[in-house]
């Protein structure tokens, strides 16, 4: 549930989808592979960079009706409005080490559509609406991870997703994405309980005789 401020949170959404690149680079070139491939007729998808060179190149990339770029700044009041405006989120990267975006779409109970990086599928992947997208990884040279790009099957699964987001019923999908956020935290508690009891067990067991405070108490 972290950074949602709840004033935000509500079911007064757009029927489209969004996508905030900000200034993610990972973000940035994987959305100009994926929207080579978005049609007219599917659903609007509004992405948002806080930088122009992002705009530009995103806007060259595809000249939709029903996709908009815009250069904005957000910030955080607008940025957790605009996440809760939406139906639907895009989130896709060519690589992410955690997915704030992805965390962020579950507490407001948005329909999400996820490439399968490690990182998203090792949260969401139990869950019945998020939409995957399949990877091709690039190896690269300057860094020890490879790179995902859509798949040759990337049209057969955004035509899957869309069929699914236009099915669900979007109450459905906010009350079922909101009461797991509202429990992950006391899941992510219970995980750790037993490691935090074996490390203080530990830590009783190697602290050495005589010794009662740790750190000691500084007495003037």
């Amino acid at each position: 549930m972290k950074d949602i401020d709840k004033r935000h949170v509500s079911f007064n959404k757009d029927n489209g989808f969004v996508s905030f690149v900000a200034g993610s680079k990972n973000k940035y070139e994987y959305m100009t592979k994926l929207l080579p491939y978005w049609k007219e007729s599917d659903p609007p998808l509004t992405i948002y960079t806080s930088r122009q060179d992002f705009a530009e190149g995103l806007k060259n990339t595809c000249s939709l009706t029903n996709v908009q770029i815009k250069h904005q700044d957000l910030d955080s009041d607008t940025r957790y409005r605009l996440m809760s405006s939406y139906r639907g989120h895009v989130i896709c990267s060519q690589g992410e080490g955690f997915g704030y975006a992805a965390a962020n779409a579950e507490v407001t109970g948005a329909f999400s559509i996820m490439n399968s990086l490690p990182t998203f599928q090792s949260t969401y992947h139990e869950d019945e609406y998020v939409s995957w997208l399949s990877n091709i990884y690039t190896p690269d040279q300057k860094i020890r991870h490879s790179h995902a790009a859509p798949s040759e099957s990337i049209r057969q699964e955004m035509d899957s997703a869309f069929e699914k987001f236009n099915a669900v019923d979007a109450k459905q999908v906010y009350e079922s994405r909101q009461k797991v956020a509202t429990n992950r935290f006391q899941h992510v508690c219970d995980a750790f309980h037993p490691l935090l009891s074996e490390v203080q067990q530990l830590i009783l067991q190697r602290k050495p005789k005589g010794i009662v405070h740790l750190p000691p108490s500084l007495v003037s």
